[in-house]
């Protein structure tokens, strides 16, 4: 017992410690998201409403979207005891990518062997799938930890018959419906699964079941309710973002009906040509994608914000683990005498088929973040995989998959800390406002315009405006089409204008702002005052005014 504490605790610190060390460089930048989060959280500590006036909201309002709000309720405790820093807000996003080592190693231990639990622990410990999401704040990893505790509660429940694991479990999926858009479908998803699978297992307790069902409603419920009334906090993100509204595929849908030969039966083209065809085969292939071995293993995630040179997201050891491991949980899952252990199996096989399947409902396939939960049934079963072939194999073959793994780690370690940080493409998704708002303080009466961008909230938050004062002050406009973003035009002394184009109507009392290309040329009549280059030395944040003439 007490080795197995000593590897929890070791399990857990070394992961916090890979995933803090450095935390204000790699990633190189700060992003929108993270700080309307960590300034929501400071908001609430302040006044006990969102930045926008809600008194302890269930969704908080974001660009339009509305976000879930377990991520803001949890760094509330750290922005308390750290300040409104970056640290603070990226802390809940740490925590949790380190719980999730720690719960892996038990399950794996559980279910198969210690050797299993420590493998799989180490593989997601050091996986760049696990190491790029978890050094920042997010809300897919509060996710994925609640549904990963909930499995891991019902994996124990059925193993080991004690109430507070089917408490803990009922809890954490309840818990889920708070942390991110994905896991309101994937957690429904994984229970109806559930139910199917606990049939084989008669050994559970029906009162326990019930109990459990009761305590997984109270724990939704009030998020049921927050969603009954205000429904735009569900439906604004599947406008902007869900496949089903995607106008490309409308678009080629109509482009086929109408390239139809003349005389070409009705029937036959409305069998070819329809919306439930176009649409299933766009998600089939979205979902597939996120299977892909060239995603998983080598180009990596398309996404400016998750892109890593030289890697994907899995150490390329797992393409020997992941097909022994596979086989084997298969095995089990239709060839064991334990009942317990053969769901066990079942239900991790179903989690692996599930995660994927809201992220293929995305416009952006593949996608490392919508489909993160599909990280633990990978690991998990290449622990498997890597426990048994570490048990065959010669010293010399052992020193080879340790060469491998190696090579493959350092390869990601070499993108993540020396190219993403000094490459324009891998920049874009990050901001770099600390010192430019620091530079912008000599001027703290004057106005200011920002020109596009993300500016507000980063303004806000590294300045920490006063919340009260921000709420009172700040003014939004709403797009008529709600795929497109609200935007906040102004707070204090403080314009943000959607484009970058200098405005007609310049004032030579007011001092702009706005990202430019190195070296690009302003109009006649400005004056630079200041300036902040990026880190890959190719563009930089300007400040400038009018000095009247032209």
């Amino acid at each position: 017992m007490k080795d197995g504490r000593k590897i929890v605790f070791f399990l857990f610190f070394f992961s916090l410690f890979l995933r803090v060390v450095w935390w204000g460089k790699f990633p190189p930048g700060f992003t929108a998201d993270e700080a309307i989060m960590g300034y929501d959280a400071y908001s609430l500590l302040k006044t006990g409403k969102d930045q926008f006036g809600t008194s302890w909201p269930l969704a908080f309002r974001s660009f339009g979207d509305w976000r879930p709000p377990l991520y803001i309720y949890t760094s509330m405790p750290f922005v308390a005891i750290f300040g409104l820093t970056p640290l603070a807000v990226r802390l809940p996003s740490m925590i949790a990518g380190s719980l999730e080592i720690v719960l892996i190693y038990l399950v794996g231990k559980e279910i198969f062997s210690r050797d299993t639990g420590l493998f799989s622990a180490i593989l997601l410990m050091l996986s760049p799938w696990s190491i790029l999401q978890t050094r920042f704040a997010q809300e897919a990893n509060l996710s994925t930890l609640t549904i990963f505790a909930g499995i891991a509660g019902l994996i124990f429940w059925i193993r080991r018959k004690k109430w507070k694991h089917i408490v803990c479990s009922a809890l954490f999926f309840g818990l889920s419906f708070y942390s991110y858009h994905n896991a309101r479908l994937t957690t429904p998803l994984i229970l109806l699964g559930c139910l199917v699978l606990i049939k084989s297992v008669k050994i559970v307790s029906g009162r326990q079941i019930v109990i459990a069902v009761i305590i997984g409603i109270l724990t939704v419920l009030p998020q049921l309710v927050w969603m009954k009334n205000n429904p735009q906090t569900i439906f604004r993100r599947a406008s902007s973002q869900s496949v089903l509204t995607d106008q490309g595929i409308k678009g080629s849908l109509w482009k086929d009906i109408v390239s139809m030969p003349p005389g070409y039966p009705v029937w036959l083209s409305r069998l070819q040509h329809n919306k439930p065809l176009y649409y299933g085969r766009a998600i089939f292939k979205g979902y597939l994608s996120h299977l892909d071995p060239r995603f998983l293993f080598f180009s990596g995630d398309p996404h400016e914000r998750f892109r890593m040179p030289y890697s994907g997201l899995l150490n390329w050891t797992m393409l020997l683990f992941l097909p022994i491991g596979f086989f084997m949980v298969l095995k089990r899952c239709f060839r064991y005498t334990d009942k317990s252990l053969a769901f066990s199996f079942r239900l991790i096989v179903w989690w692996l088929l599930v995660a994927p399947v809201v992220a293929s409902l995305s416009t952006i396939v593949p996608n490392s973040q919508h489909a993160q939960d599909l990280m633990i049934p990978l690991h998990l079963i290449g622990g498997i995989g890597a426990a048994l072939v570490f048990e065959r194999m010669a010293v010399l073959q052992k020193s080879l998959a340790f060469s491998l793994f190696f090579v493959s780690l350092s390869l990601f370690l070499y993108g993540y800390t020396q190219i993403i940080p000094v490459q324009t493409k891998y920049l874009q998704a990050w901001h770099y406002y600390g010192n430019l708002f620091e530079k912008l303080r000599p001027y703290n009466q004057s106005k200011i315009v920002f020109l596009g961008g993300q500016y507000y909230i980063n303004l806000a938050f590294y300045l920490k405006v006063d919340p009260l004062a921000f709420q009172k002050e700040v003014k939004i406009s709403q797009p008529d089409n709600l795929a497109e973003l609200d935007h906040v035009e102004s707070f204090g002394r403080f314009t943000f204008t959607r484009d970058r184009d200098i405005p007609n109507n310049v004032d030579i009392n007011t001092f702009y702002v706005r990202l430019n290309e190195f070296e690009e040329v302003l109009p006649e009549g400005t004056t630079v005052v200041d300036r902040e280059v990026w880190p890959d030395g190719k563009r930089e944040y300007i400040i400038f005014r009018y000095n009247g003439k032209s």
